[in-house]
């Protein structure tokens, strides 16, 4: 019995004391979401990839959060020095333990205790050890602290997150369940038009094998589910359209792609352990908003049309119930709580709709890492950490066996209390924050540095703030500002007007301030460090660097200044200051003016798209940039060839095809830019945006007898079977081949892996071409390629009639 009461008591020790460490890490968990929020808020205008890795480090950084407590070293936050740790607190609310006589072992001195079992001030006795006295000590003595009349909250609270972390993982292992339950009872989807889609679509993911389409016959949400993944789709996707389906299928395979599951089931791992912190609510909940905006984008960059994807989310939240998905279980696609957002955000044109990259990734990882372990590590105070104290040897022994330590000048109790008190831990000392440093003059013009410009005003008044790492650069105008000719100096200022730049570097502070002053003269005024100095060269120099940096990287003016520079030194002029401006959207304003006003020769219009695709890192900005220079000058032999070295910089697939469908659309059908655009397209990673242009290709190009041997190559470089099919088909359809023609397309069409496809496009084959001579024993060669007795089948079904009509 001693030996069970005593266990139950050092639990409750110890739990009293982990009390204090969860109240620690829940409040630097605090600080984690309120510094993931402000990160979010800066990059609302970044993609929702890039906002919903932001909230999933910040969510894994929570779980991570009470390890690292533990096992880094601690340092005192500077400033919160004096002021009482969470362990400090905690002891401030217990109550004053009764005091215990000790019971010693033979041959040490104990304190005189009087009949009622106080100590006394008088000697110290020898007192025997003796089992009896010691089980009778432990049936009369007084009790320990736990037992005494106070109330000790920090088990009341333990207590209380115990009860909220049971009830909400109920919860979500109640949705995990039900999920489970529903992709138990769907049945796989192994043939037929949707897994021919599906398979296509997983490959051009590089998803192919990794993935099982499932359908179930309750109605149920699209869903991806599972660590294995798993896609369920209701029954009633059978009778969808083919754009439904691929909009529904690329959004559940980005979230397969994305791993979106799994974060799912770590931030609801997360909102368990902190379900008592709003905040923790708040990032899973806004991770669940930014993921599905995230697989949105996926499918508009893949090609749809908004407001078609945008009918398709709206006609699947009406049609199918996603009521069971409310919990933590399957990803589901389109909700009906948040809906009209999601729509918003798909049909704005102007959202950023950017992936996240591997690379991107790790370095997030890596920058949170850098922010939670000093986190982790932080203190308030002395520097004394809430750890988690460890359940010692002596209180596993039965209760009458403790030896309580109490206050009594001799040597032997001076030994009792030496061996019985833990021994201190001696920290680390605090980190000095530093004290400040001087990293020489900021780099405005650096385009891979992390920018941030506000801008607010009106007319001629208005503020700008430039903000990029330690640097930071305010300008308030008031009034209108006449520039003298190089547009470096300032050389008069409207009645009544106002000018300040300040830069801060680190410490460092420079600011200028002009206003008019008496008798037609500006007032200068130039601070260094908040010191005023005498305005002197040094000050000017400053100014004629900073007013072309506020053009340069604002875009103050832009149209205006680069017509004005236009006039003044020419288009060489123009590009010359083109290649100063860090922000290439600006960039591309002052092209915008060179193309329109500009009178441009060959010479020049060639440096224009040399120095475009050389300079501009935004593949939106140089598409827009290639589009506006093809309505303005066709591309010709002069310009074929820098313009198509131009398309090739594009990274995103999008832009790469909107660009070369222009080029083939601009002026009369020119070969060169047809064999040219069939070059480029194998350049395209993804199958559906390669697909597309070559079907556009056939469309304007249509070709009597023979195909172009470059649209074939191009065409055989798709990885999608489902594409390729596509492709040949559309030739089929469209062209009027000869037999070398079409077998060139049989060739083509040896090479696809799945039956199912081979079998539709040797069916499109019959259905428009007479099958006859050498042709047929071509076709039943490639029919024999067919593995599927059903697909053969099929094949050979839709030759019938055609060999009957022959006869």
């Amino acid at each position: 019995m001693d030996a069970v009461l005593s266990t139950v008591l050092a639990l409750v020790s110890w739990w009293s004391g982990a009390s204090a460490w969860l109240l620690d890490v829940a409040i630097k968990g605090v600080v984690l979401l309120l510094v993931a929020s402000t990160v979010v808020l800066v990059l609302r205008k970044a993609s929702a990839a890039t906002r919903h890795l932001v909230w999933c480090a910040a969510v894994c950084g929570l779980l991570v959060l009470p390890v690292i407590s533990m096992i880094v070293p601690k340092w005192t936050v500077p400033g919160l020095t004096g002021f009482p740790t969470i362990t400090e607190l905690a002891k401030m609310s217990q109550p004053e333990p009764v005091a215990v006589p000790s019971f010693v072992t033979e041959n040490t001195v104990a304190p005189a205790v009087d009949e009622r079992g106080l100590m006394t001030g008088g000697e110290s006795v020898a007192v025997p050890a003796a089992p009896s006295d010691v089980e009778r000590s432990t049936v009369e003595g007084p009790t320990v602290a736990f037992w005494s009349g106070s109330l000790d909250w920090s088990l009341l609270l333990s207590g209380i997150w115990l009860v909220g972390v049971s009830i909400v993982l109920t919860w979500v292992l109640g949705g995990l369940i039900r999920s489970w339950w529903l992709v138990r009872s769907a049945h796989e989807v192994v043939d037929g038009p949707l897994a021919g889609l599906f398979d296509g679509f997983s490959e051009e993911l590089d998803l192919a094998g990794r993935v099982t389409l499932l359908q179930s016959e309750s109605g149920t949400m699209p869903m991806a589910w599972g660590i294995r993944p798993r896609i369920v789709l209701p029954y009633e996707a059978n009778d969808w359209t083919d754009a439904r389906l691929r909009a529904v299928l690329l959004h559940e395979l980005a979230h397969v792609r994305r791993c979106d599951f799994a974060t799912q089931l770590v931030a609801r791992f997360a909102s368990t352990v902190y379900w008592f912190n709003p905040l923790v609510w708040v990032a899973v909940h806004r991770m669940r908003v930014e993921r599905e905006h995230a697989c949105d984008d996926h499918v508009l960059k893949t090609g749809s049309k908004a407001s078609d994807y945008a009918s398709h989310l709206l006609d699947i939240a009406r049609s199918t119930n996603s009521r069971s998905f409310a919990s933590a279980g399957g990803v589901a696609m389109a909700r009906r709580s948040r809906l009209s957002d999601r729509l918003l955000a798909v049909l704005d044109d102007k959202r950023r709709r950017a992936t996240v990259t591997p690379r991107m990734a790790a370095a997030a990882c890596a920058r949170a890492a850098c922010f939670v372990l000093p986190v982790g590590g932080a203190s308030a105070g002395s520097g004394a950490e809430p750890s988690v104290p460890a359940i010692s040897e002596s209180v596993r022994q039965p209760l009458g066996q403790l030896a309580a330590v109490v206050d009594v000048p001799s040597e032997a109790t001076t030994e009792v209390r030496r061996a019985t008190t833990t021994a201190p831990v001696i920290f680390p000392a605090a980190i000095e924050a530093p004290t400040g440093f001087d990293q020489g003059r900021c780099d405005w013009y650096a385009r891979s540095a992390n920018t941030s410009t506000w801008m607010n005003g009106e007319d001629d008044d208005y503020q700008v703030r430039i903000s990029m790492d330690d640097c930071r650069l305010e300008v308030e105008v008031v009034g209108e500002v006449f520039f003298n000719d190089n547009e470096t100096d300032i050389v008069d200022l409207s009645r009544r007007g106002y000018f300040e730049m300040e830069e801060r570097e680190g410490r460092s502070r420079r600011r200028i301030s002009i206003e008019p002053g008496d008798g037609g003269q500006l007032e200068r005024r130039w601070f260094v460090d908040d010191d005023e100095r005498t305005y002197d060269q040094e000050a000017s120099n400053w100014l004629s660097e900073m007013i072309p940096l506020l053009f340069r990287r604002i875009g103050l003016q832009a149209e205006e200044r680069a017509g004005r520079i236009l006039d003044r030194l020419g288009p060489d002029g123009v590009l010359q200051e083109i290649s100063q401006i860090p922000s290439d959207y600006i960039a591309r304003r002052y092209y915008q003016v060179l193309l329109t006003d500009g009178d441009l020769d060959a010479t020049q219009l060639r440096s224009i798209v040399r120095q475009a695709g050389n300079e501009l890192e935004s593949d939106y900005e140089l598409a827009e940039l290639l589009i506006a220079i093809l309505h303005r000058h066709p591309v010709d032999e002069a310009l074929t060839r820098e313009f198509f070295d131009a398309v090739h910089t594009l990274d995103s697939d999008y832009e790469h095809n909107r660009v070369l469908k222009v080029a083939l659309h601009e002026g009369a059908p020119n070969l060169a830019v047809l064999d040219l655009s069939l070059e480029s397209a194998t350049h395209i990673d993804s199958d559906y945006e390669r697909a597309e242009l070559l079907l556009e290709v056939a469309r304007l190009y249509p070709v009597e007898q023979d195909i172009p041997p470059s649209y074939l190559v191009a065409a055989q470089s798709l990885g999608s079977d489902y594409e390729l099919c596509r492709v040949l088909k559309s030739l089929i359809a469209h062209q009027q081949l000869s037999e070398g023609a079409l077998d060139a397309v049989m060739d083509a069409a040896l090479t696809l892996d799945s039956d199912y496809e081979l079998a539709n496009l040797l069916i499109a084959v019959a259905e428009e071409h007479t099958i006859d001579g050498e042709l047929r024993t071509r076709f039943l060669d490639v029919a024999d390629a067919i593995s599927s007795d059903h697909e053969r089948g099929r094949v050979l079904a839709a030759l019938t009639p055609r060999r009957g009509q022959a006869t």
